[in-house]
């Protein structure tokens, strides 16, 4: 409560307030607060502002520390600057904020200042549909949460229910629209923003009531199947706008086909434009502009999110006629060609072989030259648009970037999922069908065809009929439905198969370079499951749980006495030689020697050399091409060249390598054939990694000796193991290096008397 002695007020202005605070009731027949009237008022907790006050001055309420509320009446509209500055407890006044009555554009400074960072979603929504002033329009550009965008759209709808402002409703559609691409805009709520921004006048309009009756007619076709709901959410005519709009052509839509297997009433063939607009639009219609930034080749950018609408209405459609369609608006081109939101239901909807045409096309999007900033949206782009395809060519995609956290996008896309990025690989992109033996069988009706996975992860056909192997899926005496079926099915799975193997290697050779560890279960859950292309990669490697190492043979562990061997609970990693005992090591290349078993990698097979062995001016002085260290970053050496600044940079993982490239020419091109003279190389600790790059070191200084035929190579091969004696000897015989040839043929035999060296250690095509 307040009195009158403690206001002054002359002529209808308050000019100062002298009471002793709390609740404080302002007279009735003031007009005006004045200026700092309550200024440094510590002890004002609450303010009642009467009808009839129009303005309050700058500064009036600053410094009132404990005021918490204040009500304000409907005329204000003057709100000086500062009149609410350090009222710390002051809430925003809600209904205020969220009702439709104009407000002063000085109450903008106070919610910058004090309330923004307490403004909820239904504030922001309340002040974006209903305040038009510039000073507002400021205050949304600046300040408005994007994070909370789902949030205020759904709001926003609230605070429409019942409404009949159409100007209101068009502010609502065009910021549901603006921030589609970011946040999941429900379909209804948009049809409900679009159809109150539409003028009264026009829904009575002959044309609108036309339209209208044809789209009812139309439903009452679907009426009883899963798409039924279609013609509720969204209208035909805003969907060809936003069609129209990214360059879609009307006439390819009248040639895609109805699902067979959709139920209709009165069968009809071909599916109305309007169920093809429903399941692609609402896709292009999340898309949005990236700006061409750096690092556009990495990161997360799985913002795009699945339209349970959209894809009913695909699921409508015949997966053939709408692949054709899909394919002729795949935008692939440099310049020009399809719209770049069409990306998102190319992606949703379409095939492996869709999507890897997209994928391949990454390599000309990324070149400035050619593309400029739209090459690198198109990256971006695509990079959220793999998140929403169920194919296997965007898995392995995902899988081969990594985010800036430094996962794999995969991970990303298992979360996305709900289910964990190993039980992703193993049930989905590592399965093929084939059976625990490896095989799959395809039954033509008049020939029974199998499919086989071979040891070295190459797949078999073997034709029944013919009783011998064949090259392709056997098409005479074949049921013609089931032949294509079969054909189709065999080729996706000769295309990935190694693809997925591929994958699963490079990811075992990083782990065999770091030592990561596996929990025994989540080993045994991935190897000695039930998928036989990861059981057959398994095989290929050498694993150490404990001290012990073993690998598997058809199906079960044995060790390197080829005796069984019982896998613990004890963690597992991918075997090294520094760390295994050099019986151990001998053992087991004889095994793989022996038995004609490539490794996906050198692992039983690389070199060990001994700490005490390297000497930091081992490299002194030596000179190698640059080529040598340009994409070798899955071996721990990293390589940039920045065009624009003419920097050159080479680091290695877990050691330190001195280089001199001062012979090279870094202003004007990157001679990639230009020398590099090495320096004092060194390291902190010894490991996996850094053993690798030493192996490599050595490897390339070889190398370059036995082309210049230097035959005291020999006296560098202590660490050598057979694998790179025979690649050092070949080299050599093909190059005519006599010298080399016979030192290393001396080498070889007395070295290692024991084995019939394979031809090849490795599968060079992994």
């Amino acid at each position: 409560m307040s009195e009158n002695q403690d206001f002054v007020i002359k002529n209808g202005v308050l000019q100062r307030y002298k009471g002793p605070g709390g609740d404080v009731a302002i007279p009735e027949g003031v007009t005006k607060i004045g200026n700092s009237a309550f200024r440094h008022c510590a002890n004002l907790t609450s303010v009642t502002i009467p009808a009839g006050v129009t303005e309050i001055g700058e500064r009036a309420f600053s410094g009132c520390v404990n005021l918490t509320s204040v009500t304000f009446p409907e005329g204000v509209k003057i709100i000086g600057e500062y009149a609410f500055f350090d009222c710390k407890k002051l809430e925003p006044p809600r209904e205020l904020l969220r009702g439709e009555k104009k407000l002063p554009a000085g109450l903008t400074e106070t919610i910058q200042e004090r309330w923004r960072g307490k403004l909820q979603p239904k504030d922001w929504a309340g002040l974006y549909l209903f305040q038009e002033a510039k000073a507002w329009t400021e205050l949304f550009r600046k300040h408005m949460p994007d994070g909370q965008a789902e949030e205020i759209v759904q709001a926003m709808a609230e605070l429409l229910a019942g409404s009949k402002k159409v100007k209101c409703f068009a502010k609502a559609a065009e910021y549901a629209q603006k921030h589609q691409g970011r946040v999941r805009v429900r379909p209804e709520v948009l049809r409900f923003f679009m159809d109150g921004a539409k003028p009264a006048k026009a829904a009575g309009t002959a044309k609108a009531e036309k339209a209208q009756k044809a789209a009812e007619k139309e439903a009452g076709s679907f009426e009883n199947t899963p798409i039924a709901g279609l013609w509720k959410l969204y209208r035909e005519s805003d969907l060809m706008a936003s069609y129209r709009k990214k360059g879609g052509k009307e006439s390819p839509l009248k040639k895609v086909l109805l699902n067979p297997s959709l139920k209709l009433d009165k069968p009809q063939k071909t599916a109305p434009p309007f169920v093809v607009l429903c399941a692609v639009v609402p896709y292009m219609d999340q898309y949005s502009y990236h700006q061409a930034i750096s690092g556009y080749k990495r990161g997360d950018y799985s913002n795009y999110q699945t339209i349970e609408a959209a894809d009913k209405a695909a699921a409508a459609l015949d997966p053939a006629s709408f692949q054709e369609f899909l394919t002729k608006n795949l935008p692939v081109s440099v310049y020009g060609g399809p719209h770049t939101s069409w990306m998102l239901p190319c992606c949703r909807f379409g095939d492996g072989k869709t999507v890897q045409a997209l994928i391949s096309k990454q390599r000309d999007w990324a070149s400035w030259d050619r593309a400029g900033a739209s090459g690198r949206d198109r990256i971006i782009t695509l990079r959220g648009a793999l998140f929403l395809s169920d194919t296997r060519e965007a898995m392995l995609e995902l899988d081969k970037t990594k985010s800036r956290e430094g996962e794999t996008l995969l991970t990303k896309y298992a979360q996305l999922r709900g289910i964990g990025t190993e039980t992703l690989w193993d049930t989905v992109l590592a399965d093929f069908g084939l059976d625990k033996d490896g095989k799959k069988v395809y039954d033509l009706e008049g020939n029974t065809v199998t499919v086989s996975l071979a040891q070295d992860l190459t797949l078999s056909i073997f034709d029944g009929n013919a009783g011998k192997a064949v090259k392709s899926i056997p098409k005479k005496g074949a049921a013609p439905q089931k032949y294509e079926a079969a054909k189709a099915d065999f080729a996706e799975m000769k295309k990935n198969a190694k693809k997925v193997a591929k994958a699963r290697c490079d990811r075992l050779f990083q782990d065999f370079l770091s030592g990561a560890e596996y929990p025994a279960g989540k080993w045994q859950a991935s190897y000695l499951g039930e998928n036989p292309l990861l059981r057959q990669v398994a095989s290929l490697l050498v694993w150490s749980q404990d001290g012990q190492t073993f690998t598997l043979r058809d199906g079960a562990a044995i060790d390197s006495g080829e005796q069984s061997y019982t896998v613990g609970n004890k963690p597992i990693q991918v075997a090294h030689p520094m760390e295994m005992e050099p019986e151990d090591v001998l053992a087991w290349q004889k095994y793989f020697n022996n038995h004609g078993i490539k490794q996906p990698f050198a692992q039983v097979w690389e070199p060990v050399v001994r700490e005490s062995a390297i000497r930091p001016t081992a490299y002194q002085d030596i000179e190698l091409p640059l080529y040598q260290f340009k994409g070798k970053e899955k071996h721990g050496i990293s390589f940039s060249y920045d065009y624009s600044l003419s920097i050159l940079n080479i680091s290695f993982a877990g050691c330190d390598l001195e280089l001199d490239c001062s012979a090279l020419d870094l202003r004007h091109n990157l001679d990639l054939n230009g020398l590099v003279k090495m320096g004092g190389f060194t390291f902190k600790k010894y490991t996996r990694q850094v053993n690798h790059i030493v192996a490599l070191l050595d490897q390339w200084t070889i190398i370059g000796r036995i082309m210049r035929d230097d035959a005291s190579i020999v006296a560098h091969l202590d660490s050598a193991t057979l694998a790179q004696v025979m690649e050092y000897l070949n080299l050599a015989i093909d190059n005519g290096k006599t010298n080399v040839t016979a030192e290393l043929l001396n080498y070889k035999n007395g070295h290692f008397p024991d084995f019939d060296p394979l031809a090849e250690f490795t599968l060079d095509d992994l």
